[in-house]
């Protein structure tokens, strides 16, 4: 019986590395994908707008595209500040600087600064603006790796992020290219565990030597029908930003 077992040695072996080769590699610490980047000067150009859509996915969103040209600027670490026009509502001004958001719409009266160190639900990173994953998007959300997909070209790493809060609140799920690093699809659930909507970014650009950006995000409704599509142009990186950008108002 010895003999027998150790005849079967060597076939075991050869189908345990078999499989150990076979088995595709899970995604790797999710800090590893964080970008580069510096800082961010861009604009945001609405191409395409469909008003309904953006309300079923929530009416509060739906705001978000009101002004269908903006200028997106971002700095690491956690400060980011976009500026628009429009004929209605005029001159408006969002700037965020770590937990605090702060908000001026001059015609409508509008000004206002909060902290949302108790509220990691409301916050935003570069990740919602620009489909880049940066150190701040982990000072108010979790990661847990889900495997490996291959949804477009090359693989794609798969978790899920959850706001740091006290009980269960809305969560996305990501895919992250493994080349650029890029989130080439994000898809976010709300508190009841359905699916609110989904991002797709695509038309990625080496901005810099391993510093890729994405410079289109189509937006879906839970229902699939394409809610905005939004492009990043003008793009320029590192230059240095001024601190002073990104200064609160009172």
């Amino acid at each position: 019986m010895l003999k027998l077992w150790k005849s079967y040695i060597p076939l075991i072996t050869f189908l345990f590395l078999e499989l150990a080769v076979a088995s595709p590699a899970g995604p790797p610490v999710i800090n590893s994908l964080i970008t580069p980047l510096h800082d961010l000067e861009a604009t945001m150009v609405a191409q395409k707008i469909n008003p309904e859509a953006l309300k079923q996915i929530d009416p509060e969103f739906a705001r978000n595209y009101a002004l269908h040209n903006l200028l997106l600027l971002y700095k690491a670490p956690d400060m980011i500040r976009l500026d628009g026009v429009s004929k209605i509502f005029g001159r408006a001004t969002l700037i965020l600087n770590g937990p605090i958001r702060f908000y001026v719409v001059p015609k409508l009266h509008l000004h206002n600064v909060e902290n949302l160190s108790e509220k990691p639900g409301l916050r935003q990173s570069l990740l919602e603006y620009a489909g880049l994953l940066s150190p701040e998007t982990f000072a108010f959300m979790s990661s847990k790796p889900l495997g490996v997909e291959q949804i477009k070209e090359g693989s794609n790493y798969l978790y899920k992020l959850s706001y740091n809060e006290t009980e269960p609140g809305s969560f996305y799920k990501i895919w992250v290219d493994s080349k650029t690093h890029v989130v080439v699809k994000r898809d976010w659930y709300g508190r009841d565990g359905l699916l609110k909507a989904s991002f797709d970014c695509s038309k990625i650009k080496e901005v810099e030597p391993s510093l890729w950006v994405p410079t289109r995000m189509e937006v879906f409704d839970s229902k699939g029908a394409s809610a905005a599509v939004t492009e990043l142009t003008d793009i320029k990186v590192n230059q240095g930003l001024s601190n002073a950008l990104f200064t609160v108002g009172k």
